[in-house]
């Protein structure tokens, strides 16, 4: 029998009933779930799977809207882990319970135990990033019993009330689990959780979860998700300032169409909290924003982007908002990438198609590193929430679509989040030949465009 897991509410599950939502008692700590080991990664369309993060398993609770945060033996760490623990008071709930893990990213990007040790002992805060997997509780109902995909399309919803960048969604595929550990491993992350997608939280270590490790793990870690993940935790390459002035003065009647008047976050070298900014380059302090979190920029025209190259700036992150209107997207973004290029090239297009088959125009960006972003303006007034759950639709069923790229194949939405940002068109990428994020035709996308294929020495044609 169906029961509403949760008063109606602004912003949570838009059908506002989950199966299996049992009216209950705010629970104390839950033991966790724990996945069994295994040498190989389960098969079949009743799994999805999770990338390993390697950091400290957390369990957040909310009571009467004050967050406590556990270990996962049941120890208060709320606060060592201080800035997540202040930013849960953001949640758009007043009791419940998240399982999550968190994390240090080291400098290319991925998850470091070691450096979240460091941290840790050395009493250091502005690096933890909290990874949020699962909801067991959530305002008066427990959630343990409701399938395991129902919990995370209400904790998608949760946590998109949230415009931080220290608590996150831990994303999931629907693919083939022996080729995502396989992509995985390739990508020198740790391993994969593959869990049943339609089972119920259980405490101990259980067979629907299964976590397969990676045989050796690179000592150089490239980032699994490149263009979604903490800007300022990317290895830095940084032209030099005269090369950016030169580059900015160049593209700017171009790239201002598509940076000005936007919320920006920042790679910079050297990384660490914003200088004084010069008066060019103005301060943005979104609801939500606390201390312990680097706020955005914005700026206006040619002499904000020179102020922005002043305080070592390199890549530039806007979100999908102007600063006259921060509650409403007016652009939506999908990011294809895979193993093969020809198989990302052809998801694209079907992305376009689909999209025009819906009405909505789209243009393509490559991104500079190794994908293409679809990019959708959008005319009318809409809100986050249906722009993601749209997105995330249709890139379910663009995946779909491609059977043969099973698991090797990735198209990505959650820059569709509030407060998410995404490369910015014409950004620098801090890479090797300083790649840019360069607008093309489809026609360019059709003849097989590399993803780096322009720079900033020579931004409106290829090498």
């Amino acid at each position: 029998m169906e029961r509403a897991a949760l008063p109606l509410r602004q912003y949570l599950h838009p059908l506002g009933r989950v199966p299996g939502g049992v009216p209950a008692l705010r629970p104390g700590f839950i033991e966790p779930c724990l996945p069994t080991v295994r040498k190989s990664a389960p098969a079949g369309g009743e799994w999805i799977h999770e990338i390993e993060y390697d950091g400290t398993r957390t369990q957040a609770h909310l009571i009467d809207g004050k967050p406590v945060l556990y270990t996962s033996d049941g120890r208060d760490c709320s606060k060592p882990f201080a800035p997540i623990t202040q930013a849960l008071q953001l949640l758009a709930a007043r009791d419940a319970v998240l399982d999550g893990e968190v994390v240090v990213l080291d400098e290319h990007g991925a998850a470091d135990r070691k450096e979240l040790e460091r941290d840790i002992a050395a009493g250091r805060t502005d690096r933890l990033l909290y990874f949020v997997f699962d909801v067991l509780y959530l305002d008066g109902f427990d959630l343990r019993s409701v399938p395991l995909i129902e919990r995370k399309r209400l904790l998608a919803h949760v946590l998109s009330a949230i415009p931080m960048r220290l608590i996150r969604l831990a994303d999931h595929v629907e693919a083939d689990g022996p080729a995502v550990f396989e992509r995985a491993c390739e990508m020198h992350i740790t391993g994969i959780v593959s869990k049943k997608r339609e089972s119920a939280y259980r405490a101990g270590t259980q067979d629907t979860w299964v976590n397969v490790r990676c045989a050796k793990r690179a000592v150089v870690a490239r980032r699994a998700r490149k263009d979604y993940a903490e800007p300022a935790a990317q290895r830095v390459v940084a032209p030099s300032k005269d090369q950016l002035t030169t580059y900015w003065a160049r593209v700017a009647h171009r790239a201002l169409k598509y940076l000005a008047r936007r919320p920006l976050e920042l790679v910079r070298y050297p990384a660490g909290p914003l200088p004084l900014l010069p008066e060019s380059v103005h301060l943005l302090r979104p609801r939500g924003f606390l201390g312990d979190t680097i706020p955005p920029v914005w700026i206006e025209d040619l002499e904000g982007l020179l102020g922005l190259v002043d305080i070592g700036a390199i890549e530039l992150h806007p979100w999908n908002c102007t600063v006259d209107d921060l509650d409403h997207p007016d652009t939506m973004v999908f990011e294809v990438e895979g193993i093969e290029w020809r198989a990302v090239t052809k998801a694209a297009v079907t992305l376009r198609d689909m999209l025009g088959a819906d009405g909505l125009a789209s243009w393509p960006k490559l991104t500079g590193t190794n994908g293409i972003q679809v990019m959708v303006t959008l005319e009318s007034r809409i809100t986050y929430d249906l722009a993601q759950r749209y997105s995330a639709a249709l890139a379910r069923r663009v995946m779909a679509k491609d059977s043969v790229s099973n698991g090797r194949l990735f198209v990505h939405t959650e820059g569709n989040f509030r407060g998410r940002a995404t490369i910015g068109t014409y950004s620098p990428r801090a890479r090797t030949g300083f790649p840019i994020a360069a607008p093309v035709t489809w026609s360019r996308i059709e003849r097989g465009v590399r993803a780096h294929a322009f720079a900033i020495t020579h931004p409106f044609h290829t090498a």
